[in-house]
């Protein structure tokens, strides 16, 4: 199975590129295709759909998975999502919640420190965006709405598509890790 994971990005200068700088490095470990995706109209907010939508045109996977760029990589969690979505010929969430580090120990991860000794200060108990699909099912469903700027309802509205129009039973258990 080949698996392009798509990443949507736009650049601070600063800390998130900080941030994404160290994700990168994580993913070009793993055997995945990495394809970041762009909003190249940058006099607007940043369209996250835009750039996801940028990023499976390159894409060449069996399955894509959607990931952010502040997001560490978790290989069991993508595989099994993506082994599910091919097998089935839809889509799977990959996490059941989201976690999130604090700045300090954002910068201590950036620094080499283990994730897994730092505790999330902030945790909900789902995951909307972070999804693995088939590029069969993303083409019939035409991607994600680029009518959404910023961060947040665009992923809302890809699982309410991605569940009425190709249902999906998979249920994962852990948990996306978010860097501050």
């Amino acid at each position: 199975m080949n698996v392009s994971v798509l990443i949507p990005w736009r650049t601070d200068h600063g800390h998130r590129a900080r941030v994404f700088a160290h994700v990168r490095a994580l993913w070009s470990k793993l055997p995945v295709q990495f394809v970041v995706g762009a909003d190249y109209d940058t006099e607007s907010p940043f369209n996250v759909s835009r750039a996801f939508n940028d990023a499976a045109r390159r894409a060449t996977g069996d399955v894509f998975v959607l990931f952010g760029a502040d997001q560490l990589p978790d290989l069991d969690a993508v595989q099994a999502a993506a082994a599910f979505a091919l097998e089935n010929e839809s889509w799977a969430p990959l996490f059941a919640g989201t976690g999130g580090y604090r700045e300090i120990d954002t910068d201590l991860i950036l620094r080499g420190a283990d994730p897994a000794r730092y505790n999330f200060s902030q945790w909900a108990p789902f995951c909307t965006g972070i999804v693995a699909v088939t590029p069969r099912v993303w083409n019939d469903i035409g991607g994600m709405d680029e009518r959404f700027y910023g961060w947040g309802a665009e992923d809302s509205a890809l699982r309410l598509v991605l569940g009425n129009l190709h249902p999906s039973d998979y249920e994962p258990t852990d948990t996306l890790r978010c860097l501050w």
